[in-house]
């Protein structure tokens, strides 16, 4: 859920099996019953390659980003520590 609304991180699954993904997990708040059986039953059908993408999609009534936005799952961030360190830690030379 974002912004209340349902997503999905479908459109990057195929990069991510690439990867070397294993797992797949799903999360289900509001969905009635039935409506938690057919979604699931589109995910199942995707990943056994019955439905396509571009099938899969519209069926989920989901937003098709996961998060902010796509830019957010393949921009590259390097760590860097905020954390401060308190003065008797330092060393001095």
């Amino acid at each position: 859920m974002f912004n209340a609304q349902a997503q999905t991180a479908l459109n990057s699954v195929e990069a991510w099996l690439d990867l070397g993904l294993g797992t797949v997990r799903y999360e289900a708040l509001y969905e009635t019953g039935q409506e938690l059986l057919n979604k699931l039953k589109h995910y199942r059908h995707f990943f056994q390659g019955k439905q396509s993408l571009p099938e899969t999609l519209p069926a989920l009534m989901t937003q098709e980003r996961y998060g902010l936005s796509d830019g957010s799952l393949s921009r590259q961030h390097k760590y860097q520590s905020r954390k401060k360190v308190h003065p008797s830690q330092t060393s001095s030379t």
